[in-house]
Parts: C-alpha cells; structure tokens; sequence
C-alpha cells in the first residue's frame, strides 16, 4: 500500500485531465484556436494496440485500487478509532465475567480432587 503521500502518476494525469475538463467555457472573446479542416469520412482513426491497451487498463485497475485501498483504509480507522477502546473494554468485561463463572464452578472439584491427592499421599508416607 502507498504511503499517503505518494501519487501514481497515472492518477495524477487522470486528476489534469479531470480538472481541465471541468475549468469553466472561455469567453468568445478569448483567442482560441479554431480546427477549419474537415476531415473526410474515410481517414480511419488510428486503432490501439489490444496489448498496449490491456496494459493501460491493469495500471490503471491497480492504481485506483490502491487510492480505493488507502481512502477505505483511512475512512474506516477514522470511524472505528474512537469506538476501539469502548469496544475492547466490553469485550474484556465479558470475558472477565465468563472467565470468573468458570473458576467458581470448577474450583470446589479442582480443589477435593487436590486434597484427596494429597491425602492419598500422607498415607502412603505414614504407612512407610
């Protein structure tokens, strides 16, 4: 994953053109430059390489996905972070209480069976 301070410079051109596209239509009396050519129905445009083309759709599926990554990544720690320590305190709360329940019901056998060990032990050493 990137850190946050890098860009893909796919991306970046992708922003450009995005930012280009969106600047506002110029006045009519802005010098702009005016195509007079007319271009004749059979002038093919010139087609893409199908490998050059796959190409550029893998680069830019993996750099969207890793910006995609880094925002869901962020997004998600800054809902979460707040709720993390109210969470992990139920949670051991839980535990405690289930852990405690455990030790009160099984300790009185823990314990007989310990002290008829060691019963069981005395006499045999007094029995020597």
């Amino acid at each position: 994953m990137d850190a946050p301070g890098d860009h893909e410079p796919l991306l970046d051109r992708v922003d450009l053109l995005l930012k280009r596209h969106k600047q506002p239509l110029r006045s009519p009396d802005d010098d702009v430059p005016v195509l007079t050519e007319v271009l004749k129905p059979e002038v093919a445009a010139p087609t893409a390489d199908p490998a050059m083309l796959d190409a550029l759709i893998a680069r830019l599926c993996d750099a969207i996905l890793r910006h995609v990554e880094t925002s869901v990544t962020q997004q998600l720690l800054e809902r979460l972070e707040p709720r993390i320590a109210e969470l992990v305190a139920a949670e051991v709360s839980t535990a405690r209480v289930e852990l405690l329940s455990r030790l009160r019901e099984s300790l009185p056998a823990a314990i007989a069976t310990a002290l008829s060990a060691n019963a069981g032990d005395s006499e045999d050493l007094a029995s020597r």
